[in-house]
């Protein structure tokens, strides 16, 4: 989730997060995109072989990994209890810091940051 450089920012131009999709997508990863702020037609030329959501839960269904690159004010209001109703993996790359670590340990999701997997 989220494909741009700032949080709450609308422009994708030199956006890390678009590498990591192409690369990940370049291993036959089916990704599954939400990007609250930037036009969709933008984002399917910057990344064709992704599925975009205008939705942030529908983009979670039977995923088996969420990966959260910013800190978007939405992505910050998902409820773990959400995000396992819709996943069907339990792994959570938070590169953006917006979960709660105590919290998220008692989830059942298994939390992996820059620094470490809690």
């Amino acid at each position: 989730m989220g494909s741009i450089i700032k949080p709450d920012a609308d422009s994708i131009s030199q956006s890390p997060a678009i590498s990591v999709i192409h690369d990940l997508c370049a291993r036959d990863c089916q990704m599954q995109v939400h990007e609250p702020l930037v036009d969709m037609e933008a984002l399917r030329c910057a990344i064709p072989l992704a599925r975009f959501f205008h939705n942030k839960m529908a983009a979670l269904v039977n995923a088996d990994v969420l990966v959260v690159m910013n800190k978007h004010a939405s992505f910050m209001q998902m409820s773990y209890a959400d995000i396992l109703l819709a996943m069907k993996g339990r792994m959570v790359f938070d590169y953006a810091g917006i979960f709660d670590r105590g919290e998220f340990r008692k989830s059942g999701l298994v939390l992996h940051t820059l620094a470490r997997q809690i």
